[in-house]
């Protein structure tokens, strides 16, 4: 049986009521504890909220991320275990994952998984964005709010049938580093369903040694501030507020950014300004010395918009 059937045979069990129970102990919570260092405590909270992540004690500090269907039913949650300090998965001695309806031993229970954050679905305008893992649906969400971050739960999660609810959705798949080939069969399929493209950028981007690790957007996202991918904003009065940064446009039209803090250290490297304006690509980094921006052109950046 599945949660909405158990729920029905033991009214008793509250499984809102069990995640509610959950929604504590962050500030032993290992994963959350990293969020916090990498986008801070706010950013973090809202995290939380927006995809009711949980606290564990089947292990120390372990996190539950609860799979939420569209019409708010509670399918189970995942417990898994994070280091504090990398915000990778416990894995040795033994791999720490396990489910919430097996922790509690809950009768004739049938599993039937939907994609995690599919109660954000209730948005039909945002483009539908589609991750392997868990964390990195929720770290993806914090920088680019604009779409709709959701996790398969693994390279073999991602199917016709968690994916029916996305019919007429716009949908973005983004493959683990090794995994494009794989994405872009499952594309063909879902495009029965919906609007599906896939993301290359983390296949030409990731090294060999980060393909073999099984890189995804989130290892590259965290190496930057939140801050960085913000949108352009202006005051109340539909003016930019000028407080201005130099950056250097080469005459092939690259943009060179001082990387802060030091800004005498690395640059940080766009294709061309438009990228940097609009986020659409992860900058590369050069070393200090290895950039010469004598006779390039010296523009600036709005610190308050992040715009040139």
């Amino acid at each position: 049986m599945n949660v909405i059937e158990l729920s029905k045979q033991y009214p008793d069990l509250n499984l809102m009521g069990i995640v509610k129970r959950t929604l504590t102990g962050y500030n032993d919570n290992r994963l959350i504890q990293y969020l916090s260092g990498i986008v801070g405590d706010e950013a973090t909270k809202e995290a939380i909220n927006r995809y009711f992540i949980g606290t564990s004690k089947h292990w120390d500090r372990a996190t539950v991320f609860w799979q939420i269907d569209r019409f708010g039913s509670v399918r189970t949650g995942k417990i898994m275990q994070y280091d504090s300090q990398t915000g990778k998965r416990v894995k040795e001695p033994v791999n720490k994952i396990s489910w919430v309806h097996s922790v509690l031993k809950l009768p004739d229970f049938v599993l039937s998984q939907c994609l995690f954050g599919e109660h954000l679905l209730k948005d039909a305008t945002r483009t539908v964005a589609i991750v392997e893992s868990e964390k990195t649906a929720v770290i993806a969400s914090i920088y680019f709010p604009d779409m709709i971050w959701l996790a398969c739960g693994g390279s073999e999660g991602l199917n016709t049938n968690k994916c029916a609810v996305l019919k007429g959705r716009n949908v973005i798949l983004y493959p683990d580093a090794g995994k494009f080939d794989k994405w872009n069969n499952k594309a063909k399929e879902l495009s029965k369903t919906c609007s599906t493209s896939v993301s290359s950028l983390i296949e030409e981007k990731a090294t060999d040694r980060e393909r073999q690790a099984g890189y995804d957007i989130a290892d590259y996202l965290v190496r930057f501030s939140p801050s960085d991918f913000r949108q352009p904003q202006t005051t109340d009065a539909g003016k930019p507020v000028h407080e201005n940064s130099t950056a250097y446009v080469s005459d092939n039209g690259i943009l060179f950014i001082p990387t802060p803090p030091d800004r005498r250290t690395t640059y940080t490297v766009y294709p061309c300004v438009e990228t940097y304006n609009k986020r659409s690509e992860l900058p590369t980094f050069a070393p200090y010395q290895s950039v010469n921006i004598a006779g390039m052109k010296q523009v600036f950046i709005n610190l308050n918009t992040l715009t040139i």
